[in-house]
């Protein structure tokens, strides 16, 4: 079954972040995303939203 546009766009996010060199996890309890680099160890840390989670 193809994707829906709404994958699609979700997976282009991601590979937009991965691109830009950040870990790009999604932040479950809230909006943003890990912008450490990717395989990093310990807890994700979005710095714009000065944030940590896991």
């Amino acid at each position: 079954m193809p994707k829906s546009a709404a994958e699609r766009a979700a997976e282009a996010a991601r590979s937009a972040g991965r691109a830009g060199g950040y870990c790009w996890v999604e932040n479950a309890t809230g909006p943003g995303h890990c912008t450490l680099r990717p395989g990093h160890t310990g807890r994700h840390r979005d710095f714009y939203r000065d944030r940590d989670f896991d």
